[in-house]
């Protein structure tokens, strides 16, 4: 049986009432926006599956030049007819029960090329002011990369079951398991937060756009922005003085409910220039301004985590093929080493402020000329390693700093965890070597952070007193490694 839609009368009234509901969105600046330039597929349709307004990145990636040229096809224009039909059939079961659809992958052919992209992909009911359904609303996050990533970690692991290694094959699957299911788990959350959101929000946007004062709507912008793209990510201890500090702030100039307010600011990663967001704060309807404010820019914020997750899972896919001898090709650059760090900090941002304070000690350095997705990995096996030694208790002590001249950089790593028994120190960089359970760890972490640094004509060491925590030393010169 044809499970097409049939065509829909021009101008026919399920369309026109999903085309008003939608217009009404675009009177907001911040869906405009979205549209415009947001990464993922934002897309909305009517009753008959059929497209009415689209964003600029799933125009683009269904073939065509701009989103309106969109307008009014539906699946069968641009994907294979088995996926259609299959995205139609749930789209109308979504709009006959009103239960959405989240955070689903799905594999897709396209129409144009004939070939094969995979996205994570969210779709909930789109409701006239009456509350019946007149269309759907749809995400998709594009995460052919990620797949690609998860076929080559399986490829370097059958190139491992057939090399000399085969005995110790089980424990890294079980490490390499365990290093990518975190990155994973992190999109997994963060495509979901986005779908809630839009279902929170989208219908309530025109209306709250409407009642927000023309003077405020700069300011309200100016705060979701500065959300969207924070300051360096606080520890646990800056985080409680920046929240006291907004409070009594909030309490001298008369804004209601200042804890709540200083700990949405804090949440928002906004603790210095506020002066110009008072007067909206102040408003009698200023906390429910601040509240739509940090839901809106707990978009950008989801997507920043998906974009450092995927990163990870990069990484880890990159130490298995560097220990099974697989050419990588990256290009060599200038970058600041605090820069990557902080990159790193902010990745582990959930595990750090359960109970592990951040010390920061960056003195003024040059750029270094260095493969920086390589130092990331670096980074992020030690400072993986010192939330581990320090049981997510305890402190992580990182300092950056020029030596020799300023011809070199040290970053200097410092827990004070269980530290490490003199008797396996100088194992601990060899291949293989952990001291962690069975399925924690890989035991090539420490073996892959020192040949990239060795690669970057650097050194790495560790001095440790058992009980007194674990110090590593990483010293890198500014002009980098070999000129190739």
């Amino acid at each position: 049986m044809d499970h097409s839609p049939a065509t829909p009368e021009v101008g026919s009234d399920s369309t026109k009432s999903a085309e008003k509901i939608v217009e009404s969105f675009s009177d907001g600046l911040l869906l405009k926006a979205l549209l415009e330039s947001h990464p993922d597929h934002l897309y909305f349709k009517d009753r008959q599956c059929r497209l009415i307004r689209s964003s600029l990145s799933h125009a683009k990636s269904s073939g065509f030049a701009s989103p309106e040229e969109m307008i009014g096809k539906t699946d069968f224009d641009f994907h294979d007819a088995e996926d259609a039909r299959g995205f139609y059939e749930n789209e109308q079961h979504i709009m006959a029960t009103g239960e959405p659809m989240l955070a689903v992958e799905e594999r897709i052919i396209r129409k144009h090329t004939g070939d094969e992209y995979w996205v994570f992909t969210s779709k909930i009911p789109l409701h006239a002011e009456d509350g019946t359904i007149v269309g759907i609303i749809g995400i998709g996050r594009d995460i052919t990369e990620r797949k690609q990533a998860e076929s080559a970690l399986r490829k370097a692991e059958l190139q491992l079951v057939e090399s000399e290694k085969m005995a110790l094959l089980g424990q890294l699957i079980a490490g390499v398991a365990h290093e990518v299911n975190t990155p994973l788990g992190a999109i997994g959350a963060a495509v979901g937060n986005i779908s809630g959101t839009l279902d929170q929000i989208l219908q309530i946007l025109p209306a709250f756009f409407r009642t927000l004062p023309a003077e405020f709507e700069g300011t309200f912008l100016e705060l979701v922005r500065r959300s969207v793209n924070p300051a360096s990510p606080l520890s646990a201890r800056e985080e409680r003085q920046h929240r006291n500090a907004l409070r009594r702030r909030f309490q001298e100039e008369g804004i209601e409910n200042a804890d709540h307010a200083a700990e949405i600011f804090v949440m928002m990663g906004i603790s210095e220039d506020i002066d110009g967001l008072l007067p909206m704060l102040r408003h009698p309807q200023g906390a429910q301004y601040l509240d739509m404010a940090y839901k809106l820019s707990g978009l950008g914020r989801s997507a920043s985590i998906i974009a450092t997750a995927g990163d990870r899972a990069g990484k880890v896919v990159f130490a298995l093929k560097s220990y099974a001898h697989f050419d990588r090709v990256g290009e060599w650059a200038y970058a600041q080493v605090s820069e990557g760090i902080d990159t790193v900090l902010t990745l582990y941002h959930n595990q750090l402020k359960r109970g592990v304070i951040v010390e920061r000690n960056y003195s003024p350095t040059p750029e270094i000329r260095c493969r920086p997705d390589e130092l990331n990995q670096v980074w992020t096996n030690l400072i993986h390693n010192a939330i581990h030694a320090v049981n997510l208790q305890g402190t992580l002590s990182i300092k950056v700093e020029p030596i020799d001249g300023g011809e070199k950089i040290r970053a200097t790593f410092a827990d004070s965890g269980h530290g490490i028994p003199h008797e396996i120190a100088e194992r601990i960089f060899d291949p293989f070597f952990t001291t962690k359970p069975a399925g924690e760890g890989s035991g090539l972490g420490l073996h892959i952070v020192r040949q990239i640094v060795e690669k970057h004509n650097g050194t790495i060491s560790v001095r440790s007193e058992p009980g007194k925590g674990a110090t590593f030393e990483v010293i890198l010169p500014v002009a980098g490694g070999a000129q190739n």
